[in-house]
């Protein structure tokens, strides 16, 4: 998981402490996490860090393989012109955890498997 994390962080341009300030995690709490001198981060904190850098606990923790090509060229999501409801949704999946969203996303995929083979038919 630190391979990881100063991965994201690199990637993101972050230091210990705008990663603080973003996750909400205290700034000593990742640096000691960094340093070695905690060799793990509590599930809160997972938590956090993994929300802040929009990736799952499970890929934080390395768990689940992470692109970091592709974190390295998604682009910023740009909520400004998305409808209320889209914004509303997005903001309950960015607060799932793990299983909430696992299930969520095999959900829409089955549904969107529906309406495509509906649209075929049409």
């Amino acid at each position: 998981m630190l391979e990881i994390l100063e991965q994201l962080m690199k990637i993101h341009r972050d230091t210990q402490t705008s990663l603080a300030d973003k996750s909400g995690v205290p700034q000593a709490t990742i640096q000691r996490f960094l340093k070695g001198t905690h060799e793990s981060l509590s599930q809160d904190n997972v938590k956090k860090i993994a929300k802040s850098y929009g990736v799952t606990e499970s890929q934080l923790r390395g768990d689940i393989e992470i692109d970091m090509i592709e974190i390295k060229e998604r682009p910023i999501l740009d909520i400004s012109k998305s409808p209320l409801e889209r914004v509303k949704f997005m903001k309950e999946i960015n607060e799932m955890d793990d299983d909430e969203f696992q299930s969520t996303i095999a959900l829409y995929r089955a549904a969107k498997a529906i309406s495509e083979k509906n649209k075929k038919n049409k």
